[in-house]
């Protein structure tokens, strides 16, 4: 259950989530990371989907892996509370889901990721290198280094 991640130019309704340099989620204009009590938590949260993104996440390892050092009598209950904040604080993109007792991105939510693109044009430049395009090169990689 793979996530879609947009390796091009993220559109106007698309969520934008930015991780190369400062850690920032948009939803249009609208910077999400930056509002709504700015819980860490719930950031966390978020980013530990995204590097799991194709994987289906219990709630117990979740809170495992997040908060080793905070004993939860009801991890499921934690995490479902932090799950519903998360959800709140997306705007309704219908991001992360629940299936087979546990979460994981939506594969069917179109989401534009940085780092996707960085490695698009990495790969674009590297192939057009290797078949003599110098300018053509340099212009993907001056694209995947302008995200940094």
């Amino acid at each position: 259950m793979e996530a879609r991640f947009s390796p091009t130019e993220a559109t106007e309704r698309q969520l934008k989530v930015f991780t190369l340099g400062h850690f920032v989620v948009k939803n249009g204009d609208t910077f999400l990371s930056e509002s709504r009590g700015r819980s860490r938590k719930v950031w966390d949260l978020f980013k530990y989907l995204l590097v799991n993104h194709d994987r289906i996440l219990l709630p117990e390892v979740i809170a495992e892996q997040l908060w080793p050092d905070q004993p939860y009598e009801d991890a499921k209950g934690a995490v479902r509370t932090l799950i519903h904040r998360l959800r709140s604080m997306l705007d309704g993109v219908d991001l992360i889901i629940f299936t087979q007792g546990g979460y994981t991105f939506n594969r069917h939510q179109d989401l534009w990721l940085d780092i996707t693109v960085f490695e698009s044009s990495c790969r674009e430049a590297r192939h057009s290198a290797k078949q003599g395009l110098t300018q053509e090169a340099v212009a993907m990689y001056r694209q995947g280094v302008s995200l940094l």
